[in-house]
Formats: C-alpha cells, structure tokens, sequence
C-alpha cells in the first residue's frame, strides 16, 4: 500500500505543469490537421482576450440524494454558448471526500480528448479536471444546455457534500477566452440499508467473483490511427480501494492509470486488457475488444 500521503499525492496529479500538458498534445494535435484547429482553445493569439459577455455554468445532479453505497453523475452544463465554443478546461471538486468522492470523468458528446493527460482524477477522489476541443465545431452559436463533461459521484457516508466546478477557460468559436459564471450543487448522501446488517450481510460488498475494475472504452470501433480512450468502473467494493491499474492493448504497447487513450496503427482485431489490484493485494483482469478498420 502507498503511504504517501494523498495530500501529497493529490498535489502531483492535480497541479500537473500546463507547459507539460500543452507538449503532451502537441503531438496528438498535428495529426489532426491545422484546419480542425481553427479557434481551437488556446491556438491563437485572440485566446489571451476575452469577451465581455459573460456565460453559465452550472452543476446538474442526476440525482440529489444518494445511499452510501449508490452513485450519481455531476454534469457541468454551459447553459447557452452565444458564440459557439471551441474549447473548455474545468475541474469538478466535491467539499468533503467523507460524504462523497469523484469516482470518473469524461466529456461531454460535443468535445474531444486530445491529450493523454486532458482527462485527470485526483488520488483521493476529491475532484476531476477535463479539457476539450470542439474540434467538429458541434455547439454553434446560439447552442443551450451544452454538456461540457460528466463524472461520477460515489457516496461514502451520510451527509451533505458541495459540488464544485471551476473553470480555467471557454473559448468561443474566434478563439477568444469567455468570462464565466459558475453555479454548484448539493448532494445528500443518506445511510445504505445493509451498513449495519439489516439484511443479514455484513454490509460490505461482495466483488470475488467479478473484476474490482471495469474497462469502459469510448467506443469498440474505430478507423486506424484514430485515438480511442478508455476510462475504468471501480467495482473494488467499499471496504478496499484500487491501487495500481495496467493496462495491455493488444499490439505490444503499455499504459497505466484510471484513463489512458491509445491509437492503433493497423487494421484488425484488437484484445485491451486491464489489471487492477487493490489494498489487499487481490488482482483481477478485464478485457474487451476493439475493432480497428
């Protein structure tokens, strides 16, 4: 088991160098051509300027109560784009991990991944960031009720947990930095019927005969050299935790971490692997497979 502390640990993942993460895509972002990038977020010179139009963001819950062994999903909704969008970075954080925790994130349909490191969640399930490009140019002027992105809220013990999100920055379709308002949401967590027993389990969730972790891949067909990315559903119960996640895709490389995106150089059938283990030393294996045209 780790025994840095998950301050320590937060810290790392969540104040990772923008420089670094600028690099990270730069790479990804010349294979998709200079023509998608047009007002792309942070590729001119307009995005240091900003509007004087300020638009919503706001935290919807799915649901706004929750059991301690239960899971809602956040969505951070941009009420109305007057001028498009062509990007957005924003992280979602919850006030206290003993009531809640962020479990996933991902973007909403209209936004792509273009980094590895644009989708990020914290050790400690305490918050998610995520950047993307609007690189489709999907949300038009005028466009209402824009899912910028999602994660997944997982209650811990009873009570009333805040939920957050902050915005580093929208850019509107000219590539111009938009000021924004934010408005959170409250999430009450109430006890589980079988925490004490009343069932007549021991309350704690029984994973031996499953994988503890899940491979949710963001589509299972996809044209060579296209990126394909991968989050993971922990199924490690509520009495462990995971702490090491590796990834195998099939044709020799490597990843590791609650999400990786990955780009097969050649046509076939593909066989992703995912090994997780948890405190306790268990280790299971999930896999799906993914075909690449």
């Amino acid at each position: 088991m780790d025994d840095t502390p998950s301050t320590d640990r937060t810290q790392r993942r969540r104040t990772t160098e923008q420089t670094d993460r600028t690099a990270g895509r730069r790479d990804v972002v010349k294979a998709l051509g200079s023509a998608a990038l047009v007002g792309v977020l942070g590729a001119g010179t307009a995005s240091a300027q900003s509007t004087t139009t300020a638009v919503d963001v706001e935290v919807r819950l799915s649901e706004t109560s929750v059991a301690e062994d239960e899971a809602t999903t956040a969505s951070v909704v941009l009420v109305e784009a007057p001028d498009g969008i062509s990007g957005a970075d924003l992280t979602v954080s919850v006030s206290d991990t003993a009531v809640a925790t962020v479990e996933n994130v991902a973007l909403g349909e209209a936004l792509t991944v273009v980094g590895d490191d644009d989708l990020q969640l914290a050790d400690d399930g305490s918050s998610a960031s995520a950047m993307g490009y609007d690189l489709e140019r999907n949300v038009q002027s005028g466009a209402t009720d824009v899912e910028l992105a999602t994660v997944t809220l997982s209650g811990q013990s009873s009570g009333e947990v805040d939920v957050a999100v902050d915005v580093e920055r929208i850019d509107d379709d000219e590539g111009y930095t938009v000021s924004t308002n934010t408005t959170g949401a409250t999430l009450t967590v109430s006890p589980s019927e079988s925490a004490d027993g009343d069932d007549g389990s021991d309350g704690s969730d029984d994973t031996s005969d499953g994988p503890i972790a899940e491979i949710d891949p963001r589509a299972t067909e996809v044209e060579a050299g296209d990126w394909l990315p991968f989050s993971v559903t922990d199924r490690s119960g509520s009495d462990a935790w995971i702490t090491s996640l590796e990834w195998d895709f099939g044709d020799g490389d490597t990843g590791s971490g609650w999400w990786v995106a990955h780009t097969y150089d050649s046509p076939g059938t593909y066989t992703v692997a995912l090994t997780a283990t948890d405190d306790d030393g268990r280790s299971t294996t999930d896999e799906v497979t993914v075909e690449i045209e």
